[in-house]
Parts: C-alpha cells; structure tokens; sequence
C-alpha cells in the first residue's frame, strides 16, 4: 500500500476480516508508513503503523515485528503508547494498530519554544522515569529514548512510542538497522542478530556503550533520558557535531565533556543539585551513572515531591505500597503549592525556594507514532 494511493475513502482488510478506514498518511520508517486511521469495529481512532510486504518475507525482519508486538504488549499502562492488535493485511503487510495521540512530540515543542521551562521538563523527565522504571520491571531496553518518540497529549502527559529498536536485555544482540540517514554505519544481518559492534540508535542520543556497538541495559536508555533533559533545558544536545559518526565519537570519547549549565552560562536558576542529576544520568561509564530509573526517581522525589510537585504519599511509602505494580499511582498531579526546604541529592544539602532555585523521524505530523 503506497501513501499516495491513500485518500479519506481508502479502507484496508486485515486476514481477520478487520478493517481500518485510512485518513493520512502522518509518517514514514525505512520499510513502513504510518497512518491516522479509524477502526471501524470500535470506532476507535488508531495510529495504524503498515510494514511493506518486501519486508515481510525476511524471517528475522518477522522476528522484529513479533517482538516489536511483544514488548508493546508487555509495557501496556505506564506511559507507553498501548497496542491494540497487530498482524497480517489481506495483502501480506504487516500491520500494528496503535494508540493515537492527539497533540505534538517532544521535539516538535522545543523546535517552537528553543528550551523548556524548569518545571514542565522535570514533570516529563518524571513521567519518563515511570516509563523507563516499567520497562526495566520486563527487563526492555528502548534503544531510541529521544524527542521525537515523547509523545505529548494537551495536558503534556506522556506517552512513549517507536518500539522498532526496542529489545529484551537477555535477547541481545538482535538485528536491526539505524533508523538515522546521516549515519552510515550500517547494521550485519546474521542468523543470531546484530554482531557485537554494530550500532542501533540516534546519535544525539546513543550512550556511549551504544555507540560502541555493546550490549545495552536500562543505563543505556537512563543516559539518552539525560541527553533529552540536556536539551529540553538548554535548547541542544550534550554532544553536537557535524555528522552522526562523529557525534556518536563525542559520546563515546571519555575526555569528550558536554557543557557545564550554571551561572558562567547565563542561568543562574542552573542550581547545583539539579546539575549534579543531570550530569550523573550521563556519564560516560555506565558503572557510575544511576543504574536504575528508581534510583533517579528517588533523587528526583527528594528534589520536587514535597514542593507540590505531585500531591501523593512519599516516593518510599508508594513503592513499597505498590511493589510498582501500578507505576501510574506515581505519574505526577500538577500543584500550585510550593514551599522552601532542605534537598538532598547525592549527599549535598542545598537550601533553595523551589520558585527560583531548580537546576539547567520522521514525522510531519504532531501525533505520529512509528
């Protein structure tokens, strides 16, 4: 099924005799398209993601989508992007029916705005913990944390998509092809997967273990979380170069440093315990970072919880309440309290007034998902 052929009257059949009613085309992948459909069995409106049938015949490529499907399915409720159903067009396609997410990515308002303010970054870096924190629970790694894959809806919730790249931690190394143009760093399809030393991923956003072609764990998507709160606080990436090999260089490189954020560049509210997060989410060894995204939510909450950032229990008495059965229960709930108290994070104390003193694709559509 080509884009140009779809029109408002275009309707598609899968073997199961669903059909789907195609409105647009919103975007494109290497051997995909996505269209904004409605699902005539439930009237549902569906982001409705096409795999071209040339593909299909590739058994490791059917590998990809099954697990793709897989993950998706396991990840369903904690700011995620849910999947409804997935199989086989009439006419061989692959397809996955998606949830539609009305509103803009991530990389769409900072193309508008050039940065974020303090408080809506925090809020989404915490909504992406909750998501990073449930899939290390099914032991997912993401691959391709970045601004084009957040979606937000008009409350700014979040919802993450692009599970191409995505993989169990204990199923590595797995075939799959760098979905940047700019990269010519080409994946090596075997009968196992992707050799040791192919690289998976976006360069602005690879760990350095990803940039190395290495396996990959949940620090891997902590450090590209970090690259992405680098930017929604400054308005660029830690590490920009002029093309993707030598970005992922700069990653890579240990005595490579992205710049300090604080008073020296123009932000005095940059305080210290923020910018001593964010620069311990992207540290080049993966053995000094945070390990796990609780232990970066544990942080944050000593950071923002009694500061009216979400009105709940403590961070603490949740988890353990919940065993993070239900990571929702810690999305956050927007408060206009604020107050002025000691914060702790990784052993430094600061004063600060919450209000002053918190520390620095393929899409045309805003509500793509691929």
């Amino acid at each position: 099924m080509k884009s140009e052929e779809v029109g408002y009257s275009s309707f598609v059949q899968t073997e199961k005799g669903s059909e789907f009613y195609i409105y647009r085309n919103v975007g494109r992948g290497a051997n995909s398209n996505v269209y904004h459909a409605l699902d005539k069995q439930s009237n549902k409106s569906v982001a409705l993601k096409v795999i071209n049938n040339n593909s299909v015949e590739t058994p490791l490529l059917m590998q990809r989508f099954n697990r793709e499907a897989d993950i998706m399915y396991d990840l369903e409720g904690a700011n995620s992007v849910d999947l409804y159903e997935h199989g086989l067009l009439s006419n061989g396609d692959l397809y996955l029916s998606m949830e539609f997410v009305p509103g803009t990515t991530l990389e769409k308002e900072l193309n508008n705005s050039g940065n974020m303010d303090i408080d809506s970054g925090i809020k989404i870096v915490w909504q992406m913990l909750i998501f990073l924190a449930h899939s290390h629970k099914f032991g997912v790694v993401h691959r391709d944390i970045k601004p084009d894959n957040i979606f937000l809806d008009s409350l700014k919730r979040v919802r993450v998509g692009d599970f191409g790249l995505a993989v169990y931690e204990n199923d590595q190394p797995f075939v799959l092809t760098a979905p940047d143009p700019d990269l010519d760093i080409q994946s090596v399809e075997t009968a196992t997967g992707t050799r040791v030393g192919t690289y998976v991923g976006t360069p602005n956003y690879s760990s350095p273990e990803q940039g190395n072609g290495l396996k990959v764990d949940i620090r891997s998507d902590i450090y590209s979380l970090g690259c992405v709160w680098y930017k929604m606080l400054t308005g660029r990436v830690p590490f920009q170069r002029e093309s993707g090999i030598a970005t992922l260089k700069a990653h890579t490189d240990p005595e490579i440093l992205p710049q300090m954020l604080g008073q020296e560049n123009g932000r005095p509210e940059f305080t210290i315990n923020l910018i001593t997060m964010l620069f311990h989410m992207i540290r080049k060894n993966p053995k000094d970072r945070y390990q796990t995204p609780l232990e970066v939510l544990r942080d944050l909450d000593q950071l923002q919880a009694r500061k009216g950032f979400y009105h709940a229990e403590s961070l603490s008495d949740l988890l353990i309440k919940s065993n993070f059965d239900d990571p929702t229960a810690l999305i956050p709930v927007p408060s206009t309290e604020r107050s002025v108290e000691e914060t702790v994070v990784n052993g430094r104390k600061v004063d600060q007034d919450f209000e002053n003193s918190v520390v620095e694709i393929r899409s045309d559509e805003t509500h793509t998902i691929i």
